[in-house]
């Protein structure tokens, strides 16, 4: 296997820098000389090695769509016919918090950039399709309209709790909001 070049490396600690602020300040307050300080890199860098601001998030929204469908290819392959409580489990997965994070921030920024937008809602009903689909093999007789809506409503759920990560002492809120999205998600073994 090939070692990675400088270019490679940089590129990766600039774009893990930049989601971490992200997360933590959302895309308006990611200014580059944040981004340059969380990877211990110089202002100038950021532009060498990955390019102007526009460019920065275009990568990163690439990086995080490229996370985002191998996340679901395993979900798919590992979750074919799993229990209700697994498939919350993989979701509500403490380490997701962090692509969580920088996902709603994304869509935060989403009403103000269009190219943000217009990636964001392909990306989304891709992402929604998917869910749909693990779903169906766990539940193969339940309407694909139900399967929708309970979709939509554990995704609601997820992303809502996870924004609460911010705040202080929200254990017991997570926690909570994990219960609700399988009490939501046994509502089709009754179907």
């Amino acid at each position: 296997m090939a070692r990675p070049s400088v270019k490679e490396k940089r590129t990766e600690e600039i774009l893990n820098a930049f989601e971490k602020c992200v997360a933590r300040f959302g895309v308006e307050g990611s200014t580059l000389e944040k981004i340059a300080e969380e990877a211990g890199l110089r202002r100038s860098l950021l532009r060498h090695y990955v390019g102007n601001r526009d460019e920065l998030i275009d990568a990163l929204i690439a990086r995080y769509i490229e996370r985002s469908d191998a996340d679901m290819q395993l979900l798919t392959t590992t979750l074919k016919g799993a229990s209700a409580e697994k498939f919350i489990d993989y979701l509500f997965y403490e380490e997701g918090d962090l692509t969580a994070q920088v996902s709603q921030a994304l869509m935060v920024a989403a009403a103000e950039h269009e190219n943000i937008r217009q990636q964001l809602s392909l990306w989304n009903q891709k992402f929604h399709t998917q869910l749909i689909h693990i779903l169906l093999t766990m539940y193969p007789d339940v309407a694909k309209e139900d399967l929708h809506i309970i979709s939509t409503g554990i995704e609601g759920i997820y992303l809502n709790a996870v924004s609460f990560n911010v705040l202080d002492d929200m254990d017991n809120m997570k926690a909570a909001s994990k219960i609700a999205a399988l009490r939501l998600l046994k509502t089709l073994e009754a179907k």
